[in-house]
């Protein structure tokens, strides 16, 4: 009967890897990752050539590998050219991943308030309510094939909404600029431990209802010129930190263990798995 206690105590995290880890496509990352991970971040970085993705690069075998999926939208997006024009953009990147159902999306902010509230409200507007963009090419005489129709299975899904649209804290954005915004769109939260730690960025843990909005975790060891390093960098502070935050996010979100290589994310898997054991934090 205690055990049962104990284990009824227990948090659990789900963990994910993002889709480049080796040299290959991400359907090669995936084969790689399976028998890693619950999860894996679809790093859709780089808008242009994201863009140009072909089967061979996200293979539709991949949706039979019983792995989750989320979105990391591109790091070049242009806000020069409008709320308006990303979001485009990000509704043809969607159409290349829907069949794998992703069901979280990581958007880094745009330092202007006006255009995250823009580029949320335009989110909201045509995904806000299950099967309401549907309904509305069907009133507009639209027929749900084609460019249109790619993305209506994600639309039926429920999962593009508000709470699932993800801001994470970065460099340029600590989150406390915008969030009224954040808040007033009902939007979620990617935190991200290691920008907390480079950038300085600890008020960012006083803000109201942070800790309910965060659906992801991005951990790693150490952010030093934009490059991430694996676990063994991780000094006794960001350990600290990352109980603290562990400790008040809610249980079964996905922690996503965001270095760039094979070797350094199985070598830091081993550590994480250590030290939320001790914690009486498991990994499923």
């Amino acid at each position: 009967m205690m055990g049962d206690f104990f284990e009824m105590n227990r948090k659990f995290f789900q963990l994910a890897a993002p889709s480049y880890v080796i040299p290959g496509t991400i359907g090669d990352n995936c084969l790689v990752l399976k028998d890693q991970v619950r999860e894996v971040g679809l790093t859709l970085f780089e808008s242009t050539a994201c863009l140009n993705y072909t089967d061979k690069d996200i293979p539709r075998e991949l949706a039979g590998l019983n792995l989750g999926f989320h979105v990391h939208l591109p790091l070049d997006y242009d806000w020069t050219t409008g709320a308006e024009e990303v979001f485009s953009l990000t509704t043809r990147l969607l159409q290349k991943v829907q069949f794998l159902r992703p069901d979280k999306f990581v958007l880094h902010p745009p330092i202007n308030e006006k255009d995250l509230d823009r580029f949320a409200s335009l989110w909201t507007d045509r995904f806000g309510k299950r099967g309401r963009g549907e309904t509305e090419r069907r009133r507009s005489g639209e027929t749900g094939s084609g460019k249109n129709g790619e993305i209506t299975a994600l639309e039926r899904s429920g999962v593009l909404k508000g709470q699932n649209l993800l801001v994470e804290n970065i460099d340029e954005n600590d989150l406390t600029g915008c969030w009224d915004v954040v808040c007033a769109k009902n939007l979620g939260v990617c935190l991200d431990l290691g920008h907390i730690l480079a950038y300085d960025q600890w008020s960012l843990l006083d803000l109201p209802t942070l800790w309910e909005r965060v659906k992801l975790l991005h951990v790693y060891g150490l952010e030093k010129n934009k490059k991430h390093y694996g676990l063994e960098e991780l000094n006794e502070e960001g350990k600290e930190l990352l109980r603290y935050i562990l400790d008040r996010v809610r249980g079964g979100i996905t922690l996503v263990l965001e270095v760039f290589s094979l070797a350094e994310f199985v070598s830091s898997k081993r550590m994480l798995v250590d030290w939320l054991h001790s914690w009486r934090i498991e990994l499923v």
